[in-house]
């Protein structure tokens, strides 16, 4: 009988945390749909929520806060259907067990997206940084290597992180977006630095965590 009790208590422990799991992701979903479209309203009538794009020089000056909302800013609806799908399917993706993780890694991305930003865009000032393509470029990169602790995808992370790889290095040196003529002027001048930024960003925090793993794979391959 105390055996059935602790095996009933456990099984019902274990079905409360699954739900919990569950239902963490698509709260954030919802509340990511709430923030993109309140923060993007003004795109019904042509504008724009530019005081709330980071600048270098105004987050000097005191709004810190443009440090956390210029992610969710974009020029067009296109621009925000582009980003926000790419960014929740790559996030959904993730096989990450622990939220916390996942929501490290997104911080982690978007960090490295805004330093490298800083860092190599020369006219950050007068442009800013908006978006969030460079936070999904460091979900991608994850996405990448956790393909590559799995003996059946190994081949497939390879492919995307070298494929990843190449656009960030080819858009750095060319200067534009690859396909940029797709787009139609709609995602306006991209900051490409950002791209590299965020996988950069998503792989340092992916291998500091896993990075026993890793090492693993690299010395003893299957």
């Amino acid at each position: 009988m105390n055996i059935f009790v602790t095996l009933k208590h456990g099984n019902h422990s274990t079905m409360q945390h699954n739900k919990r799991g569950k239902s963490l992701p698509i709260l954030f979903f919802s509340a990511m749909v709430v923030l993109l479209l309140g923060v993007n309203y003004p795109l019904f009538t042509g504008n724009i929520r530019s005081e709330l794009i980071f600048f270098p020089d105004a987050v000097w000056s005191g709004k810190w806060w443009l440090l956390f909302t210029h992610p969710l800013v974009h020029l067009s609806w296109y621009h925000l259907l582009l980003d926000s799908m790419a960014f929740m399917v790559l996030f959904a993706i993730l096989e990450e067990r622990h939220n916390w993780v996942k929501f490290f890694y997104v911080s982690s991305a978007g960090l490295g997206a805004l330093i490298f930003a800083v860092l190599i865009e020369p006219d950050i000032a007068e442009r800013g940084l908006s978006g969030l393509s460079g936070i999904a470029h460091g979900l991608m990169a994850v996405s990448g290597l956790e393909m590559l602790r799995r003996k059946d995808l190994r081949n497939l992370g390879v492919l995307c992180l070298g494929v990843l790889v190449l656009k960030c290095g080819f858009e750095l040196i060319l200067g534009e977006t690859i396909f940029s003529s797709m787009h139609l002027g709609q995602v306006g001048k991209p900051m490409l630095a950002c791209h590299a930024g965020g996988v950069m960003g998503g792989s340092l925090v992916y291998g500091a965590l896993h990075w026993r793993d890793l090492w693993s794979m690299v010395t003893r391959p299957a």
